[in-house]
């Protein structure tokens, strides 16, 4: 009977006259957790400034706000979200009713083949071939990139990604692969040739993918010229070995000289602006 949590993630019921509430406050709490993920907002609480009266009041009211984001999202995302943060408990999601929800399906039907193709393969491999430098610089890119532009990669992951951990394991991939018409019949033998043990590490992280497919689809030169910077850490207009090194911080010394050296086409102990591009955009 005694209310225990966070103010703006607390179900109206809790905040009810007899304040008497089940499980399902934590299902509400969820949803408000899923719908900030979608928009970038909390759905009751604004920020500061925000009285504890005024947040009550938004709670009770039992309405779902509109964000621009929120309507832009996936039909069935916001189907759950609605479910999940219905003001009546018995007419709000059960808990095991909800993870049965399509959206949380990733084996729904056909999603795979809607999402993924050869290229996905096609960047991973080439990410994996790269230098320390490159996939450092398409890290920093993948990460500022315009929220458009990466919102199928993530939808590509997420696909490929089953258990939902945030990793894409080997035995994913191999899920996925064989989900592409080109790998139906593809072996845990044939995706060491395609993705070398020795180059692809156990998992890949939503960021190197994201990483990796970005490079397929090439970058403008603003993009480039704003993560050269980045790099430049001294400006001097050029990126030194000091300086590479100081950005690369957990690579070793020997790792750091092979990076250096594979952008420095011109051997002149300085990576300019043309032979950065030229390292990302091969």
């Amino acid at each position: 009977m005694e209310r225990a949590g966070t103010l703006a993630f607390m179900a109206p019921e809790m905040l009810s006259s007899d304040g008497s509430y089940g499980e399902k406050v934590d299902v509400w709490a969820i949803g408000c957790i899923l719908y900030l993920l979608i928009t970038g907002q909390h759905p009751f609480w604004p920020g500061r400034g925000t009285s504890e009266k005024q947040l009550i009041q938004s709670i009770t009211s039992g309405q779902v706000p509109q964000h621009p984001n929120f309507r832009a999202a996936p039909a069935a995302a916001q189907d759950l979200t609605v479910q999940l943060m219905a003001k009546d408990p018995l007419r709000r999601a059960a808990a095991q009713d909800a993870l049965r929800h399509p959206w949380l399906r990733a084996e729904s039907p056909g999603s795979a083949a809607q999402v993924l193709d050869k290229s996905v393969f096609e960047g991973l491999c080439k990410y994996q071939a790269s230098s320390k430098l490159k996939r450092a610089v398409l890290k920093l890119l993948a990460k500022e990139a315009d929220e458009e532009r990466v919102k199928k990669l993530r939808e590509q992951f997420r696909t490929l990604n089953v258990r939902q951990d945030g990793y894409i394991s080997r035995e994913e991939l191999l899920r996925g692969l064989r989900q592409c018409p080109e790998f139906a019949h593809v072996t845990a033998l044939d995706l060491a040739r395609i993705l070398p043990p020795e180059l692809f590490a156990d998992k890949i992280s939503c960021t190197d993918f994201t990483a990796a497919l970005l490079s397929l689809q090439g970058f403008r030169k603003a993009e480039l010229l704003a993560a050269f910077r980045r790099f430049d850490v001294r400006q001097e207009g050029k990126i030194s070995l000091a300086a590479l090194s100081e950005v690369l911080k957990n690579a070793g010394p020997a790792s750091k000289l092979e990076a250096f050296r594979e952008a420095d086409v011109g051997q002149d102990g300085a990576i300019d602006f043309e032979e950065f591009c030229a390292l990302i955009n091969a």
